[in-house]
């Protein structure tokens, strides 16, 4: 047992250090708001290095439940640049023009599915296999793996002797409305989190908050950065600034915690009792505190949640630079706004990395 174990632990250690795929999983959806068949969405993203443009033997293999396995050939001639992704609408049809960019449509006829086998909606239970050509049972054709609500799928030790998996491991089902999100390093289970607010098309969060009415913008030398990441030099000022954007939080008391990490090291969360699977707080060491109105809520100038953002930052120590390190920061706040998401009461941001050069 104690042998099966340390087996264990040094496979996971061996995929979290794995780089995926250039064309790899970003996103996936299999419980849509509302009616589910033809609403539930896979998104492919390029994770570099390059342009990547599918060749059109590029293929998904798709166990929906316990046995029913489907496969569907990508389309031919998409390029995507770094960070790009192309969306599959699994069953869906496509809209009356113009179309979305990037986004393709199953639609549900037999003959558009190899081998004829036609297709059933994504279920509680499944899991989705990226191959370079429809060799299903080739570990050298596949790119990229996940399952969820159970193990044991049909593909799932064609992943594990590709790498891309480990066998009788899984992700949880998210609930309804909520996705399945790749964090972008390594092909474990727990590279993957539950997220709130789908962002099929765009980038995942770097690492998630639990859905709170909370933000954290970042500026570098005075212009703002659009997204979560930035990259800034030793000696650049740099600005946080946290908010409330629905207004739900303002003056609630504030806590802004930060660490410094190895360029590209996966994050060990920690998760929040009782919020979904998913939220977290980055400990990858010990973090600092960079605000802290959580000890002394209430008192007189302690930091609050303010209308338009609680800035705080500095300038990038030089002792940062060319060390290849990045900086974390993720805001907490006193939130009593959803007692069943939140049993706590505390709302966590999305984090927002500065990588230094």
């Amino acid at each position: 047992m104690l042998r099966s174990f340390l087996a264990l632990v040094l496979a996971l250690a061996a995929l979290a250090a794995h780089a995926p795929a250039q064309l790899a999983f970003g996103e996936i959806l299999v419980d849509p708001v509302g009616a589910d068949d033809g609403f539930e969405l896979v998104e492919l993203t390029n994770f570099g290095p390059g342009v990547y443009t599918t060749t059109g033997n590029e293929s998904l293999c798709v166990q929906d439940g316990a046995t029913t396995v489907h496969y569907w050939l990508l389309p031919a001639g998409v390029s995507l640049a770094v960070g790009e992704s192309m969306v599959i609408h699994w069953r869906g049809f496509a809209p009356l023009p113009p179309l979305p960019v990037n986004h393709f449509y199953t639609g549900t006829a037999p003959a558009n599915f190899l081998f004829n086998t036609g297709s059933t909606p994504l279920d509680a239970t499944g899991a989705i296999g990226l191959y370079s050509t429809p060799q299903f049972t080739n570990p050298a054709a596949m790119m990229d793996f996940v399952q969820w609500g159970g193990s044991g799928h049909l593909r799932e030790t064609i992943a594990n002797a590709a790498g891309e998996w480990v066998s009788g491991t899984f992700v949880a089902t998210p609930p309804e409305g909520m996705s399945l999100a790749y964090d972008g390093s390594g092909d474990t289970a727990g590279d993957w989190f539950i997220d709130p607010s789908p962002t099929f098309g765009a980038a995942n969060p770097i690492l998630p908050g639990n859905g709170a009415d909370v933000g954290v913008g970042i500026a570098v030398n005075g212009t703002p950065v659009a997204g979560d990441a930035a990259t800034v030099n030793a000696g650049d000022l740099v600005s946080f600034t946290m908010s409330s954007p629905g207004g739900s939080l303002d003056g609630s008391p504030l806590l802004v915690i930060f660490e410094d990490l190895p360029t590209g090291a996966s994050f060990l969360p920690l998760t929040i009792p009782g919020d979904f699977v998913g939220a977290s707080v980055h400990t990858t060491g010990s973090p600092f505190i960079m605000v802290d109105g959580l000890s002394a809520a209430g008192a007189l100038f302690s930091p609050v949640l303010l209308p338009g953002g609680y800035v705080a930052g500095g300038t990038v120590p030089a002792s940062l630079g060319g060390i290849n390190r990045s900086v974390n920061v993720q805001a907490l706040c006193l939130d009593p706004t959803d007692p069943v998401n939140r049993p706590f009461g505390i709302g966590v941001s999305d984090a927002v990395q500065l990588a230094i050069n």
